[in-house]
C-alpha cells in the first residue's frame, strides 16, 4: 500500500471589506485595518465650533485638509447617492 500524502500551499488574496460595501458607508464613518486581524466600524463626529466658543479661542484649524479635484471617479456623489 502506498502512504504517500501531498500537501500544496497557495497565496490567496482575500478582501476583509468588499469593493462594493466601501460605497454605502455612510459620511462621517471610515473602516480601519489594524494589524492585519483587526476590522473596526468608526464614527467620526463633525466638529464645529459655537459663536461663543470661535470668540473664545480665536483662529482654531482642525486637521482637514481640502482635496484637489480629480476628474473620473466621484466617491463623494456615489457615497452621497446612496445615502439619501
Amino acid at each position: 500500500a502506498n502512504r504517500a500524502s501531498n500537501f500544496t500551499q497557495r497565496e490567496e488574496e482575500v478582501y476583509h471589506v468588499k469593493t462594493e460595501e466601501f460605497k454605502y458607508i455612510p459620511i462621517g464613518d471610515c473602516i480601519l485595518y489594524y494589524g492585519g486581524t483587526h476590522l473596526y466600524h468608526l464614527r467620526v463626529p463633525l466638529t464645529t465650533l459655537t459663536d461663543n466658543a470661535a470668540k473664545e479661542f480665536g483662529n482654531v484649524q482642525f486637521n482637514h485638509f481640502a482635496m484637489d479635484d480629480v476628474e473620473g471617479l466621484n466617491l463623494r456623489a456615489i457615497v452621497r447617492e446612496s445615502v439619501c
